[in-house]
């Protein structure tokens, strides 16, 4: 038996000759990654004819296929990302290629992505990857469609699709899925997952680890929110694991109390019951691994194997024998033997506590006010857009006020063209607050700013109505289309008028009116301790 080799580079196709060395692997969770070391060059006459072919060079797609006397099986597709030359010390040059699986498009420049619509995941995160080149998930995400979330409106500012997609995943409680035929999500909850349809046997296992760790685990987990609709917080939901392996009582190990999860932005019902299910089928997973070293004799049913699949492993006690879940097939091959490892568990450093499981807090940033426009969705809230996120696509946020209860409060929401400052309830970009207006160069101030600004006061230039207050003066001024006023002073009393008519209430009260002053009541008293007078051209008493 002989191993055999088949790579296609670009047009340019290689065999087992070719090839001096390569690692690959298909893990969940992770960017599918190949390292192929070529034989190239001829130190002798100073060439390097692979090196500098343009058909290795990045940007180029590679196959590779093997098998023991065939290259029935493909191995790994990918792009090259990345190549480099290395002269071992026996002088012998090689071209070594960083080869990875299509999804490294997801890792390019961070973008942004909003959506001021109604949208379910599954359809969020095939738009974010749409992003990314045009990638697709060839296996498809329609497994996160039973978790049922949508969102009234969703917002993220300059991250990665693939944080944006993992964050995603992680909330869902699915994991990303690999392979030569193509990506998919899959959530943890609902997983069905196969046998392996073969054994393997002891002389084809160079070495086993297998290991148990209860610490991060709990027999109850709940999660709760804010719910907007209601206006309270979620009754706790408890996670539903799936059926993955556990340890009996694992949580009284450590003598824990159940989790509880409160999150920071509001939630839907069917967003909590997926981060607690979530929660739940991450901590088992992390619970039980270990991985399998297998020579190349067993390389037909390491091909069966599949991402997901369960494996049982034999002689190694009733604990450790059955139940394993595969989240990882690795390929090491080099002239002298072709090594495979398979990965058992997934370590909660690649879920839950992964960099990407989660995403950065968005800043308070500006914002302008956009045309006014009603969200059944979101009631109550304003069009604002925000440039940091999207110059033509606004998000609908709520407005903050001292004084706001029912039918009642300080209502004072911006005009069009405002500018603003937001921010975002649990640092969440998908849940504006307006947190108030700002002056600029555009908007000035009604009145100027000084070292005291002791004048403050409530303007509308438009309607020429203000509410002015002056702390030097301890005065109080109410005016109406500049007309109107009111004045109230602790020195000159109470004075109000208009270009007309006046009435000032002081030591000394005048009533002043252009035209006829009636007084009309039951009874009217007059009393003064000086004299009356009554000065008229007529006087008539009926």
């Amino acid at each position: 038996m002989a191993t055999r080799l088949k790579v296609k580079i670009g047009n340019t196709s290689l065999t087992e000759a070719d090839v001096y060395e390569f690692q690959a692997g298909y893990q969940l969770n992770s960017i599918p990654e190949l390292t192929l070391v070529l034989r190239d060059g001829n130190l002798a006459a100073g060439s390097f004819d692979r090196t500098d072919d343009q058909q290795f060079a990045p940007g180029q797609n590679v196959s590779l296929y093997g098998g023991i006397d065939d290259t029935n099986h493909q191995i790994f597709e990918g792009i090259i990302t990345g190549s480099r030359v290395s002269i071992d010390d026996q002088k012998q040059p090689r071209l070594i290629l960083t080869v990875k699986g299509e999804s490294v498009k997801l890792l390019e420049h961070p973008v942004n992505y909003i959506s001021n619509k109604e949208i379910e995941d599954k359809t969020l995160i095939e738009k974010v990857a749409a992003l990314s080149a045009g990638y697709k998930f060839k296996q498809g995400v329609s497994d996160i469609s039973g978790n049922r979330i949508k969102h009234a409106q969703f917002a993220v500012w300059q991250q990665t699709p693939w944080r944006i997609i993992f964050s995603r995943m992680t909330e869902n409680g699915a994991v990303f899925c690999p392979s030569v035929k193509g990506d998919r999500i899959v959530t943890l909850s609902s997983v069905k997952s196969q046998a392996a349809k073969e054994t393997f046997q002891l002389h084809e296992i160079h070495h086993c680890d297998l290991f148990s760790d209860t610490q991060s685990c709990f027999k109850e987990i709940s999660v709760t929110a804010w719910d907007s609709e209601t206006q309270k917080a979620f009754s706790p939901v408890k996670g539903k694991s799936g059926n993955f392996k556990s340890i009996k009582e694992s949580d009284s190990v450590l003598s824990r109390k159940p989790l509880e999860i409160r999150c920071s932005a509001p939630k839907t019902k069917a967003q909590i019951t997926a981060i607690a299910n979530g929660e739940m089928n991450f901590r088992m997973l992390d619970m039980y691994q270990g991985r399998l070293s297998i020579s190349e004799q067993a390389i037909t049913k390491v091909m069966k194997l599949a991402l997901l699949d369960r494996l049982t492993v034999k002689g190694v006690g009733k604990d450790f024998s059955d139940n394993h879940i595969i989240t990882g097939i690795r390929h090491h091959f080099t002239a002298s033997e072709w090594q495979f490892v398979i990965e058992l568990g997934l370590s909660l450093n690649r879920s839950l506590y992964a960099p990407e499981a989660y995403l950065p807090e968005m800043p308070v940033t500006t914002g302008v006010i956009a045309a006014y426009k009603t969200y059944s969705k979101l009631p109550q809230t304003m069009p604002v857009l925000i440039p940091a996120l999207d110059s033509k696509v606004p998000l609908y946020a709520r407005q903050t006020s001292p004084f706001a209860s029912k039918g009642e409060g300080l209502f004072l929401p911006p005009k069009k063209g405002d500018e603003v400052m937001v921010g975002f309830i649990g640092g969440d970009a998908s849940y504006p607050v307006i947190l108030g207006a700002c002056y600029n160069k555009a908007n000035q101030p009604p009145r100027k700013y000084d070292d005291k600004n002791n004048q403050v006061g409530l303007f509308f230039a438009g309607e020429k109505l203000d509410l002015f207050i002056d702390r030097d003066r301890q005065t109080v001024n109410v005016t109406a289309s500049n007309q109107v006023k009111l004045t109230l002073n602790e020195k000159d009393g109470i004075t109000a008028g208009d270009s007309k008519n006046s009435l000032t209430l002081s030591k000394k009260t005048s009533l002043k009116c252009e035209d006829e002053v009636a007084i009309d009541a039951k009874s009217l008293s007059v009393k003064t301790s000086g004299k009356v007078g009554i000065k008229a051209s007529k006087t008539e008493i009926k």
